[in-house]
């Protein structure tokens, strides 16, 4: 008899035990979460220069064990804060339980967008259930200068008449329409500076530089970034690029401009180059937010 109930109260426990397991498995299969929350393909960019940029995410399982899991539906909220999407209000775009598997080319459409400005996005999907998964963690992009006038008040600025004499900068020269060739002269890259100080603390400064032929940024003598050969070549009779610093941690802004590649190739049309031995033009536009409520701009001049 008591071998019997041993039995018995055995057999209960496995069954409590493999019941627990099956429930708790089929909970599990519920919890997926988004990471990697991109906006116009980069992690929480400062130079989003559309109005209305692709979001993506990637939907990831908690458990490694979990197979199968796909996503049915989403949720996007976009906030001019990330204390009102704490609270899941999207101010900017709430776009509702969207039925797609589509977690890529995911296109804002919410309120429009000005330049400069900083949105703070998230994502809630569902798997192939209808089960929620939690809210990701947040992400933001800021928008660039979206319109034209932005640059207003901003000028070329460049090497207007350079007077330098070296034997070792001239060059001959000639395109398929000149009978004979000509001596051009072309020196060393020239440097431009100018300096701005401030006053007070900054939250946060952005530098917007743009260039006829490729350029470096130095502040207080420290190149800024590591990227080599900016801006990307275009055909500048149409339009030029720009590339986007961020420079908060500068205190002082001792700005130095130099133009590493004075001798410019326009593109004339479809067939033909012609290189231009000269001086690079630059422009910028230094954006530097002291407070919540104030905000100075330095152009070049």
């Amino acid at each position: 008899m008591p071998t019997q109930q041993k039995n018995i109260i055995l057999f209960v426990l496995i069954m409590f035990v493999s019941n627990s397991f099956i429930f708790g498995s089929g909970k599990q299969k519920r919890e997926i979460t988004s990471i990697n929350l991109r906006t116009a393909y980069l992690y929480d960019p400062i130079n989003v220069d559309v109005p209305n940029p692709n979001l993506s995410w990637v939907l990831q399982a908690k458990s490694p064990d979990l197979k199968n899991i796909s996503q049915s539906s989403y949720h996007v909220l976009v906030a001019t804060n990330k204390y009102l999407l704490q609270k899941n209000i999207g101010n900017l775009w709430d776009s509702g339980v969207i039925n797609s598997s589509n977690s890529t080319h995911v296109i804002y459409k919410g309120k429009k967008l000005h330049s400069r400005q900083i949105s703070y996005w998230k994502v809630q999907v569902f798997d192939q259930n209808g089960e929620p998964s939690n809210w990701s963690s947040i992400a933001k992009w800021e928008s660039a200068l979206l319109n034209k006038n932005d640059w207003a008040g901003s000028q070329w600025i460049g090497l207007g008449k350079d007077d330098r004499n070296s034997p070792l900068s001239s060059r001959t020269f000639q395109t398929s329409k000149m009978q004979v060739s000509i001596l051009k002269t072309s020196h060393a890259s020239f440097l431009l500076r100018k300096e701005y100080r401030v006053s007070k603390n900054v939250k946060s400064a952005i530098a917007y530089v743009a260039g006829l032929g490729y350029y470096e940024l130095y502040i207080n003598g420290k190149k800024v970034g590591d990227l080599v050969l900016d801006p990307g070549q275009t055909d500048y009779d149409i339009f030029s690029l720009y590339v986007t610093y961020d420079i908060t941690k500068y205190k002082d802004y001792q700005l130095w401009m130099r133009d590493d590649v004075n001798n410019i190739f326009y593109k004339l049309n479809m067939d033909k180059w012609i290189y231009v031995v000269g001086m690079g033009l630059i422009g910028s536009r230094l954006i530097i937010v002291r407070s919540e409520e104030h905000t100075s701009e330095l152009q070049s001049h």
